[in-house]
């Protein structure tokens, strides 16, 4: 497990809430299992439309244990995934194609345009590219992907990724 220290240092430390709700564990089987896949199995089904065609590179932004990053690895997409929980991070950095570390939405070390497509699937994160608060965009034909639409004051969907 790597750990992002350029963008630990610059960002805000996690709320203890939120930590403790991660670290409780319970996250890793929410979309495995009872309702919760239907949404693993609707993101699939949209991303899968969506995606540019494998191999591209993918930054999966808060993807936690991986949930995600492990089907888009066994498409044949190269999957780098960021999430601020070690717990997290160490199930993601076992999944074969997916790299993982620690590091926060918020900060993160990676150049622009250095990914095809920069996932923002989880509650947390936010599709705010260039000078607003997310400061990574990817390749400029690139796209953030679906946001929650409980998650506001953010509109919900995908839509293309900009740097202005």
């Amino acid at each position: 497990m790597e750990r992002d220290h350029a963008a630990e240092a610059g960002a805000p430390a996690l709320a203890e809430e939120i930590a403790e709700y991660y670290e409780r564990d319970g996250e890793d089987g929410r979309l495995r299992s009872g309702v919760g896949r239907l949404e693993l199995w609707r993101t699939q089904d949209v991303l899968r439309r969506l995606l540019p065609p494998a191999p591209a590179r993918i930054l999966d932004v808060g993807g936690g244990s991986g949930v995600h990053a492990e089907w888009l690895a066994a498409d044949g997409h190269a999957v780098e995934l960021v999430d601020p929980v070690s717990l997290h991070v160490e199930r993601a950095a076992r999944l074969p194609g997916v790299t993982a570390r620690v590091g926060d939405a918020r900060a993160l070390a990676a150049p622009d345009a250095s990914v095809d497509v920069a996932l923002l699937l989880g509650p947390s994160t936010t599709c705010s590219i260039g000078r607003t608060g997310y400061g990574h965009s990817p390749r400029p034909a690139g796209w953030c992907g679906p946001e929650d639409s409980w998650w506001p004051p953010r509109s919900t969907g995908t839509r293309p990724c900009t740097t202005a």
